[in-house]
């Protein structure tokens, strides 16, 4: 979720070096097609007893805002006074 700020230098020039990092694990990662058939299978990296793959798992849902204006919500016993929500 984006609010104000994504387009700023600092912002930019980070994700600029994490998509700089992505193609480099991009080399190890184990892609598949929208059937869920593997499109390619790279060769991986060493480790001790064989190779190793790197597998990209997402989720396809945003919870950033789950819980965002909830009028209801647990509070302790001792302190019933929730915080106030602007």
């Amino acid at each position: 979720m984006y609010l104000d700020g994504h387009e700023c230098e600092d912002v930019v020039t980070c994700w600029k070096a994490f998509l700089d990092h992505w193609a480099e694990y991009e080399k190890w990662m184990v892609t598949y097609d929208k059937h869920g058939l593997a499109n390619a299978s790279p060769a991986g990296f060493e480790v001790p007893g064989g190779h190793f793959w790197l597998v990209l798992v997402t989720h396809d849902e945003s919870t950033v805002c789950a819980n965002d204006r909830c009028k209801t919500r647990w509070t302790h016993n001792r302190n019933p006074n929730p915080r106030v929500q602007r």
